[in-house]
């Protein structure tokens, strides 16, 4: 795989993309045959013309960088650019009802976003928990109002169920729940207006879907 991701998105997720992010992923694939003869299927983070930040997993990764404030790294999966593809589908506990206008009635819960700095915030209460999604999901109104463009990104692919996989970005922030903060890959949405929230999130609470009382919980 030779070509860049950035040159397979979309225009709108193209212009998101800094200069120096640009110049990062260009590095990369310059230096790419050398970095799988040294660290194949590691992830690594380039910054001004080096691996700044090797991992085992992608989270580790973008976490490292962002601490770091190199939010414009260039993250990827040595020899494994392809591998990786999305889909969008003391104990404490909160729950919320379903929404009755929507036939069927269908889960909503409220929802406060940040970006990776936590300097920017936005709460939504008519998010859809999706089980089915990898990731989380939001229009890009809702990104631009989080200022999530400023956390560390990564190029990758997502499909539908029934969809080939399309290039878009995924942004690591912040999602809380009932005061719980959880870790979140947040992917813009250029057409979508829905707001989901994904296995990324839910997988961190004991969530609770009660169909005939029309109730979703969550478990912390």
């Amino acid at each position: 795989m030779g070509t860049h991701k950035s040159e397979q998105l979309p225009e709108r997720l193209r212009q998101l993309l800094t200069e120096a992010y640009l110049a990062n992923e260009k590095v990369y694939w310059q230096q790419r045959e050398q970095l799988v003869q040294r660290l194949a299927n590691k992830w690594v983070a380039v910054h001004n013309g080096q691996v700044v930040t090797i991992g085992e997993d992608m989270a580790t990764v973008m976490d490292e960088v962002g601490k770091r404030g190199l939010c414009d790294a260039y993250i990827e999966k040595v020899g494994g650019e392809s591998d990786t593809v999305f889909t969008i589908r003391q104990r404490r506990e909160i729950g919320f009802a379903y929404d009755s206008s929507y036939p069927p009635p269908i889960p909503r819960i409220e929802v406060k976003f940040l970006n990776f700095q936590q300097s920017h915030h936005a709460t939504y209460a008519d998010v859809i928990p999706d089980t089915g999604a990898d990731n989380t999901v939001l229009p890009f109104e809702n990104c631009a109002a989080v200022s999530i463009f400023s956390s560390p990104i990564y190029s990758s692919f997502s499909r539908g169920i029934d969809s080939a996989p399309t290039p878009t970005l995924l942004y690591r922030c912040f999602a809380e729940i009932g005061g719980h903060l959880s870790a979140a890959l947040i992917e813009p949405h250029p057409t979508f207006d829905g707001r989901l929230l994904g296995r990324d999130v839910l997988n961190t609470f004991v969530t609770i879907f009660d169909g005939p009382l029309r109730t979703t919980t969550f478990q912390f």
